[in-house]
């Protein structure tokens, strides 16, 4: 990620995608993600992030379907 203004952006978008998500988290997990592809707008990093937790079994709402 070139510059510290563009990765700082990146950052803040992970941020916040995580933040509307964190209360359907399961608690008792500690989470990093890795950013792999940058330019992604706050919708579709946060789609991808609620798949990477559904389909580890950490969303409230991948348990309650179980």
């Amino acid at each position: 990620c070139r510059g510290a203004v563009r990765r700082n952006r990146e950052k803040r978008i992970t941020r916040e995608a995580y933040r509307s998500l964190k209360e359907n988290v399961r608690e008792g997990f500690d989470l990093m993600f890795v950013v792999a592809s940058f330019g992604a707008g706050f919708s579709e990093r946060r789609a991808a992030m609620e798949g990477i937790l559904t389909a580890a079994g950490l969303s409230a709402r991948a348990e309650q379907n179980t």
